[in-house]
């Protein structure tokens, strides 16, 4: 995160992530960094498992409204209710890993940028 605001100074980062990832947001390293360098987008199924008294306290502090995330260049926690997909990350690397077609559950610009970077590469 460090290096894409040194890269990009002028501009707002958004770093979107499940709901089940966001509970452990902060065992992360550095996570307070990482939050001030962007704002989290975080992604939440209808039926998840409700937030720690961490996490809790986190948004408390830190949550806006999807409207308002815009307005603030970084530090700011953005949740958004998401319709479920019958489909897993793990179950689109391991796609990718064997040379399966993923073109029907990822957009082709998502595709396109995974296939220039080497992402999952064998």
């Amino acid at each position: 995160m460090a290096r894409l605001k040194t890269k990009h100074p002028n501009d707002t980062l958004y770093f979107i992530i499940g709901y089940d990832a966001f509970l452990h947001f902060t065992q992360w390293n550095d996570w307070p960094e990482v939050l001030n360098l962007v704002n989290l987008v975080v992604a939440k199924r209808p039926e998840t498992e409700p937030e720690n008294k961490t996490t809790r306290d986190l948004l408390e502090k830190c949550e806006v409204k999807a409207e308002l995330v815009k307005s603030f260049s970084g530090g700011k926690i953005c949740v958004m209710e998401i319709n479920a997909l019958d489909i897993s990350s793990t179950e689109i690397r391991k796609k990718l890993k064997n040379s399966l077609n993923v073109t029907r559950i990822l957009p082709i610009t998502v595709y396109n940028f995974i296939q220039h970077e080497g992402i999952y590469a064998k």
